[in-house]
């Protein structure tokens, strides 16, 4: 049974390699669906945002995110911020106010798109919020101004080749990202396998 096991893993990384060498050859999909993208954002929360503006300073951080859907090309969902230390500036002139605002929490209706990059080898996020509710209208437009509509790169880490060990061979299988695509209920990631061996 094992050896016939190890011709079918032979054979298979004969045809992956094969097929990776030939352009144009149809990528490996993966299909994650909406609840183990919800459930691996709930993992990275809180997640903190950076605030590199003149208009709004302190720690701002992503605390929740609930009523995920993902359709046709749009993340969509309900955002619950928090801030600490906040600061919100106005220019009067040649200088910049700063208001103290302290600790505060808002509320956002939130779409986004993902864009990858391939020559960067990156993923981008572009928000867009609305139906802002906060402690005041100041700081949702200040947040407007940081956050809406604007690209945020994501950082990947690479993913780690498959091994499997035969005989006197060690084969690998490395997945190269090559697309990431929003589908109606479901974030489909795009992989193309490239299959490589060493002597033992």
């Amino acid at each position: 049974m094992l050896k016939y096991i190890a011709l079918l893993t032979i054979s298979l990384c004969s045809f992956c390699q094969a097929a990776y060498a030939q352009p144009g050859t149809p990528p490996i999909i993966v299909d994650l669906p909406e609840a183990v993208i919800e459930k691996a954002l709930q993992e990275i929360i809180p997640l903190s945002i950076p605030t590199n503006s003149d208009s709004i300073s302190g720690t701002i951080e992503i605390a929740q995110i609930s009523e995920l859907k993902l359709s046709n090309k749009i993340l969509s969902c309900k955002t619950k911020l928090k801030g600490h230390n906040i600061q919100l500036g106005t220019k009067l002139g040649s200088q910049v106010i700063h208001l103290n605002v302290g600790e505060v929490e808002t509320n956002f209706s939130t779409e986004a798109t993902l864009r990858f990059d391939p020559a960067g080898k990156q993923i981008f996020i572009k928000p867009v919020l609305k139906n802002g509710s906060s402690d005041g209208d100041a700081l949702s437009n200040a947040l407007l101004l940081l956050l809406s509509g604007k690209e945020f790169p994501l950082k990947l880490e690479k993913i780690k080749p498959i091994t499997a060990q035969i005989d006197q061979q060690k084969l690998f299988i490395d997945m190269a990202l090559s697309d990431i695509i929003i589908k109606e209920g479901l974030l489909r990631v795009l992989l193309h396998p490239k299959v490589y061996k060493e002597k033992l």
